[in-house]
């Protein structure tokens, strides 16, 4: 017990929350000011995340509801194999296919797809397509809006965090400052005395 009672003390001391009477007017000033960025930090990082979040999560849903009503999976029918493309950061080689499929209003219509197993003619492949019969990328999951969520969470703390300690950073440097010049004229005086 004696060595966490030891670690808090020093860690008391070290913030400035003792009567230290070597402390001088600026360590005070640069605790106080450090004291009172950390409430804000506090008070505005939570709400402020909460706030994003919300907005981010309730736009992603909406997304979600408004995607599942207008996309809707089909069977497209492989009319032909394309130029293979380069996908994702391995760049890769993913072969493609051309495929014809028929809009909701029975329009024919074809595009190009990532092959999703056979390629040979008149095979089928699933495909999403948007209500004008464009294809389109599947309907946003919840796992995306999720993870949208916890991102713009996490980015709004961090990005308060990081202002306000580029605040502290600048109070500190501006203090540091203040007590190298207390050290000279104390030094100076220290010096005089000494001298005569």
């Amino acid at each position: 017990m004696r060595g966490i009672w030891a670690r808090l003390d020093r860690a008391r001391r070290r913030l400035g929350l003792d009567r230290n009477d070597l402390r001088r007017g600026v360590d005070r000033v640069q605790w106080a000011l450090a004291s009172a960025l950390l409430m804000v930090f506090l008070a505005a990082a939570p709400a402020t995340a909460s706030i994003v979040a919300d907005h981010v999560y309730d736009s992603g849903v909406r997304t979600e509801h408004r995607e599942k009503a207008t996309r809707h999976q089909i069977d497209a029918t492989v009319i032909g194999v394309a130029e293979a493309s380069r996908t994702g950061q391995t760049g890769a080689t993913v072969p493609t296919v051309r495929l014809r499929w028929s809009a909701p209003d029975g329009t024919p219509r074809t595009g190009e797809a990532p092959a999703r197993g056979s390629t040979a003619t008149g095979t089928t492949q699933r495909i999403w397509i948007d209500d004008s019969g464009a294809a389109t990328a599947r309907p946003r999951r919840h796992v995306q809006t999720v993870g949208a969520t916890v991102y713009a969470a996490t980015g709004t703390t961090t990005a308060i965090g990081g202002l306000l300690l580029i605040a502290y950073g600048t109070v500190r440097r501006r203090c540091d400052r203040c007590r190298s010049r207390l050290w000279d004229v104390d030094w100076a005086r220290l010096d005089r005395r000494r001298t005569g």
